[in-house]
């Protein structure tokens, strides 16, 4: 558990290494493109919507006891559920908006780790294909991501038991931003439903992928710049050995 999860997140050192190696920033620079596009655009909405909650509740709160106390906590939670529905919205954007080009970076990753693989060229019709898978995969996990961050949204509220829901809610939102980036690679292999079976095999080798994903995302547009290349090529690197492993019977 904590190999595969250590195997996943340090990924991300190879991967830089490898894009510098291998000349590969030109592949990066429309994803990051459309990164900082996405994240400056949810950023900018999430930010006005939730800071009026606060002085919303301040003007419909009809006493002046504990009046500035409820608008600080309401400041408080409008701030983490917008920097929440901030990332939570950002994963799907990057993967279904960027999803051509995010192919196009994990396949030249294989194509270089396995000279002998077939590398397709680039053309409408294949962006067209990625781009329904990508918005099919979307739309699978943010149902189930929504149904398990509601469960821990809930289980919040209680005493004792409570204090897991953030963490839990980061591990799922880790997960599954994980879980888009090993797609570039699964999606040249498997149908969906075989690549939600091989994720599951290997749940903490995304969830260390989406950690440092998410991480790279607090780092002000530079991060926003380099997570969807590094996050694609760290999981196509990881992928790409557990493929090879499990065909010569390691694993």
């Amino acid at each position: 558990m904590i190999s595969d999860f250590l195997f996943g997140f340090q990924a991300y050192f190879r991967a830089f290494r490898f894009i510098a190696l291998h000349r590969l920033w030109s592949y990066a620079i429309i994803p990051g493109l459309i990164s900082i596009l996405i994240g400056a655009g949810i950023i900018s909405v999430f930010y006005f919507s939730f800071d009026n909650i606060s002085f919303w509740l301040s003007d419909v709160y009809p006493f002046e006891f504990g009046k500035a106390i409820l608008t600080k906590f309401a400041a408080f939670v409008a701030s983490v559920l917008g920097a929440a529905g901030s990332l939570f919205l950002y994963k799907y954007l990057i993967v279904v908006i960027a999803s051509p080009f995010m192919s196009l970076l994990s396949e030249k990753v294989e194509f270089i780790l396995n000279p002998l693989h077939e590398e397709k060229s680039f053309n409408l019709a294949r962006a067209i294909k990625e781009l329904v898978r990508g918005l099919s995969i979307a739309i699978r996990n943010i149902v189930r991501e929504l149904l398990f961050t509601l469960g821990l949204i809930i289980i919040g509220f209680f005493p004792v038991v409570g204090v897991i829901s953030v963490p839990m809610i980061f591990l799922i939102q880790a997960y599954y931003a994980g879980f888009g980036n090993m797609d570039f690679y699964y999606e040249r292999f498997y149908n969906i439903k075989e690549t939600v079976r091989e994720v599951r095999k290997n749940q903490f080798v995304a969830i260390g992928n989406g950690t440092f994903f998410l991480l790279l995302l607090m780092i002000p547009v530079v991060g926003l710049f380099l997570a969807p290349s590094l996050g694609c090529v760290a999981a196509t690197l990881c992928c790409d050995e557990i493929r090879e492993s499990e065909s010569d019977g390691l694993v």
